[in-house]
């Protein structure tokens, strides 16, 4: 969620590597890098996901405003598909957030993401699925942060997130998901 990028008091960057199920095919990697910027918070990141035969990637730029106990976010986003046999796609596509502190430990927030995807190649009438999230996240030690989130796309199953973040020290953190899909 861009809203939360206030919240960062210094410069941070990091790499994500995930393997859905141990398939080769539902392989991720990501890095993001964020640091605070104009009374607020900036980030950049880029990520990629597939095989030789389709793969996608994404990056994107984002920007969050500390408002009192609210901030708000928003991010712009490009992203490219290619597949063997059916060619390339890319498009523009932005999201934005919010996130209020609730009180010193609990916050709540929500994400619209993929508004105005329009396809910039292929069928000019086809455009992007947008999705929507929201989410509760409680602080229950400085260093631990337990997360849950209602997740939704466009002509997809909702699917509901738990996690939980332990932050080691200030340069190690390590987070454990939990991801259930709607049948």
């Amino acid at each position: 969620n861009p809203a939360a990028l206030p919240y960062i008091s210094q410069f941070h960057t990091g790499a994500w590597v995930e393997k859905k199920f141990m398939l080769e095919e539902l392989r991720q990697y990501s890095i993001i890098t964020g640091a605070p910027a104009a009374g607020g918070g900036c980030a950049f990141s880029m990520d990629y996901s597939g095989l030789p035969v389709y793969r996608q990637w994404q990056s994107s730029l984002a920007f969050g405003k500390k408002l009192g106990r609210l901030s708000l976010g928003a991010q712009m986003n490009y992203t490219a598909q290619r597949s063997t046999g059916y060619g390339n796609k890319g498009w523009l596509s932005a999201g934005i957030g919010a996130l209020w502190h609730l009180s010193s430990v609990l916050s709540a927030g929500w994400q619209l993401y993929h508004l105005s995807g329009k396809l910039l190649s292929g069928d000019g009438g086809e455009r992007v699925a947008y999705g929507y999230s929201a989410g509760l996240g409680w602080l229950l030690a400085p260093a631990i942060l337990m997360e849950s989130s209602f997740i939704k796309h466009e002509g997809q199953s909702a699917s509901f997130q738990a996690a939980i973040h332990y932050k080691a020290d200030h340069h190690l953190m390590t987070s454990s998901f939990l991801e259930v899909y709607q049948t």
